[in-house]
């Protein structure tokens, strides 16, 4: 089951196309002293199944819309990482792109037709100013993952077209202290036919020299795919994934990009059962 909600901008965006006959979403975010309040009124695409994004017009067209709601309180437990300026004084992500991440907890309600939900639960939020060319990525695999006040990282690793060496950036954030990553390995499984994860496993190194062993089962996957013109497509990957660390667990996002010509190799490895290892 996937839902997906339009906003108010991309609602204009795509009024010209079947899938955009409604009233367009109302959105608004009220900060507090120590917090924001996101509120959303919308509508979404119900799927049955979220590999049929693989074919995301024909999913959006032919899927129902429900009424849905949103409402929740975000307040960071972690200071904010990164600078609009991309001051590599300022930032563990790539020098010369504004951009931010902050280690964050959740608390409120979803509402999807008659059905209402309460939300609780930790994450992180994640800004960038300007325009992002996604086709220049060849390969990316991004984690985040937060256990708790106390605890949560931020790991990404990026392979450019052109580019021989990777961009290795992240953290390790524990209450107001945050360290830099001196490295990480992603060990990952692969659906068999497919270059869809459904586990990841980290080993991570941060700059003081202390290691972690996060193992991370994927509990939801929608494919998704960016175009453009002259470019190969590149297939995105999105995961709820549930993590383990010291027998605590939590609820993360992994994230991998894939080029067109990368997927080929990845499918070859899920078919003879080898995990890969990036």
């Amino acid at each position: 089951m996937l839902f997906r909600y339009l906003t108010w901008r991309q609602r204009n965006v795509e009024r010209s196309k079947p899938i955009s006959t409604r009233v367009p979403a109302q959105s608004r975010v009220r900060h507090g002293s120590d917090a924001s309040r996101i509120e959303l009124v919308s509508e979404l695409s119900h799927l049955r199944d979220p590999l049929q994004m693989r074919e995301p017009r024909a999913a959006l067209t032919s899927s129902p819309r429900v009424p849905a709601s949103l409402d929740i309180e975000v307040s960071g437990i972690g200071p904010i990482v990164g600078s609009a300026a991309g001051q590599s004084s300022a930032t563990i992500f790539l020098a010369g792109v504004g951009h931010y991440q902050q280690a964050i907890q959740a608390t409120g309600g979803l509402r999807v037709g008659e059905s209402r939900r309460p939300l609780e639960a930790f994450g992180a939020r994640d800004h960038s100013w300007g325009r992002r060319v996604w086709s220049s990525l060849r390969r990316d695999r991004s984690f985040w993952i937060t256990f708790g006040t106390d605890l949560a990282f931020i790991c990404c690793k990026t392979w450019l077209h052109g580019q021989d060496h990777v961009d290795v950036m992240g953290c390790v954030i524990e209450g107001d202290r945050v360290t830099p990553l001196r490295t990480f390995t992603v060990t990952s499984r692969l659906v068999a036919g497919t270059y869809h994860h459904c586990q990841c496993d980290l080993q991570v190194e941060d700059a003081t020299g202390r290691r972690f062993d996060l193992r991370g089962r994927v509990v939801a996957y929608v494919p998704l795919r960016h175009r453009a013109k002259g470019r190969e497509t590149l297939f995105l990957g999105q995961a709820m994934t549930e993590f383990s660390l010291d027998g605590r667990k939590t609820l993360g996002l992994s994230e991998y990009f894939d080029a067109d010509s990368e997927c080929p190799g990845l499918i070859a490895q899920s078919l003879r059962d080898h995990c890969v290892v990036d």
